[in-house]
């Protein structure tokens, strides 16, 4: 199973509902992800220098994976930082998965953005079904 997780609680708990799912079917989880967030700039990664982007993605899935209680060096976990638009980084890993778990959209950042929800182009063009957890129906 693939799972995005982002910078909004909704990824968080896509996170928690998706480790929920494969603990209990002993399904391999990959959490995935990309960066910057959709509606930022496009920066790619210079080896050696700082990115506020990469660390602020790597900050909020740091934080994500404690709130879902996800040990990064669990066997049955990988996890994947990408430099990548998020959607094409979870198109891209969810060829051959079961199941692709994101999170709902918040949509003041989608129109920012101008851009259709994350959820929504990951529906559209995954390569496997997709499940959009909502934070207020999780709780």
């Amino acid at each position: 199973m693939v799972v995005g997780v982002g910078e909004s609680p909704s990824g968080t708990a896509a996170l928690a509902w998706a480790r929920d799912l494969c603990e209990r079917e002993q399904w391999h989880l990959e959490v995935v992800t990309g960066w910057p967030d959709s509606g930022q700039a496009h920066v790619h990664e210079a080896p050696g220098h700082f990115s506020l982007a990469r660390y602020r993605a790597v900050d909020a899935l740091n934080a994500a994976l404690v709130a879902a209680r996800i040990e990064i060096d669990a066997p049955w976990v990988a996890i994947h930082v990408e430099n990548s638009d998020p959607v094409e980084a979870l198109v891209e890993h969810s060829r051959g998965a079961r199941l692709l778990v994101v999170g709902a959209s918040d949509s003041g950042r989608s129109r920012r953005a101008g851009q259709a929800p994350v959820s929504d182009r990951c529906r559209d063009r995954a390569a496997c079904p997709v499940v959009v957890v909502d934070v207020e129906k999780a709780a």
